[in-house]
């Protein structure tokens, strides 16, 4: 919680499997001096890169220009 290199953050709620996507929440929001964006997707699981890839790499591109 203390990473100050801008990063992006993303999990589905859908990805149940040991609570990640909860904790990964969880974890986001305690995140308060870390740059960057989270972002949680509904209707999506584990693999979001098989289950979205267009969404995705639009996100990372636009993360990557970014400020």
């Amino acid at each position: 919680m203390q990473n100050n290199t801008r990063m992006l953050l993303a999990c589905g709620y859908e990805d149940t499997g040991g609570d990640l996507c909860a904790n990964t929440r969880i974890v986001a929001w305690k995140m308060t001096a870390t740059p960057g964006k989270a972002i949680f997707l509904h209707g999506t699981g584990h693999s979001i890169q098989n289950e979205r890839p267009a969404w995705l790499a639009k996100a990372i591109v636009e993360f990557l220009d970014g400020p």
